[in-house]
């Protein structure tokens, strides 16, 4: 009886863990070359907080995007927009496995020109601008 509980048991776990998706989009934010922050498309708010004091001038925030169909040609882009949806920033790219970066002192100068709650990081590819939030940016 106990066997047959158990064999019943790892049969409903294996099941389960087949039904789940096998490959999971995630992107990874970096801070001249250092790993800030990772994310994936299953994530609740995902939130970056960076210091202004401890940013000097000319460092570089890099997303990297992954998903499981790359495409070496294709268009890609970061935006980021203001609390008020106003698209403040455009990145280009090529690739979706080329790294998106800029220095991070052009949000800063927003930021400092009128101080916002936040900035949100859209992804996007090809011209069809069907964003996906990629993370809320804050500073302190």
């Amino acid at each position: 009886m106990r066997i047959l509980i158990i064999n019943i048991f790892f049969l409903l776990l294996c099941n389960r863990v087949s039904a789940l998706p096998d490959t999971v989009t995630y992107w990874q934010v970096y801070l001249n070359g250092y790993l800030v922050k990772s994310f994936n498309e299953n994530e609740r708010n995902p939130t970056l907080t960076i210091e202004l004091n401890k940013i000097t001038k000319g460092e570089k925030l890099v997303v990297q995007y992954f998903r499981d169909t790359p495409c070496a040609s294709c268009p890609t882009h970061l935006t980021f927009s203001d609390e008020e949806k106003i698209e403040i920033l455009l990145v280009n790219g090529k690739g979706t496995l080329s790294p998106l970066s800029f220095d991070i002192n052009r949000l800063i100068a927003k930021w400092n020109l009128q101080p916002h709650k936040y900035f949100e990081a859209y992804y996007f590819e090809n011209s069809a601008r069907n964003h996906k939030l990629l993370f809320t940016l804050k500073f302190e």
